[in-house]
């Protein structure tokens, strides 16, 4: 081994005692930068796949605000093995994102968020409707009420001919 190699591995160490040469290898590859990158960016690509695996039940746990946010903080932990750092990021990336940045929120500082206020407004109306869901809700009962004013007229009664008719009517084609 280099005397370079020795060094860096001595210095990761740093007063852990690894009698085994394995131990020393193992430390020196937890400890490298760019494995750490690359298994974190192994674990942003592959994530996804993993919810696949998850039932109904357990996905419903999972969307939970307070199971998300605990996801996130263990995600910023583990990025920055520190505490008080990865508590501070989740706190800023819940203020950005959940509250600054959401169209939903009162506290949305972005322009886009003043055209969205009536739809708001109209969401207060309907409990448990997304925004997309009440414009839709609202184009619907347009279409209706458009719909009942054409319908106050009263429309020509037609008579449709009845069961026993079509089948006779049937029949007397068979038997031509």
């Amino acid at each position: 081994m280099s005397l370079p190699a020795a060094a860096s591995i001595g210095s990761a160490l740093q007063g852990a005692t690894l009698s085994n040469p394995m131990d020393i290898i193992l430390t020196s590859i937890n400890s490298n930068p760019y494995f750490i990158g690359l298994m974190m960016l192994l674990l942003n690509i592959g994530g996804r796949f993993l919810s696949l695996e998850i039932s109904k039940e357990q996905e419903k746990f999972l969307s939970m605000p307070i199971v998300r946010r605990f996801l996130l903080f263990a995600v910023l932990f583990v990025a920055t093995r520190n505490i008080l750092i990865a508590a501070a990021l989740t706190f800023v990336m819940i203020l950005l994102i959940g509250y600054l940045c959401n169209e939903n929120s009162e506290l949305c500082v972005w322009k886009s968020c003043s055209t969205k206020k009536p739809v708001a407004e109209a969401q207060a109306n309907y409990t448990g409707l997304t925004a997309e869901e009440v414009m839709i809700l609202k184009r619907l009962q347009d279409k209706q009420a458009a719909g009942q004013k054409k319908t106050d007229e009263p429309a020509p009664v037609e008579t449709s001919p009845s069961a026993s008719q079509i089948y006779m009517t049937s029949i007397q084609q068979l038997t031509r």
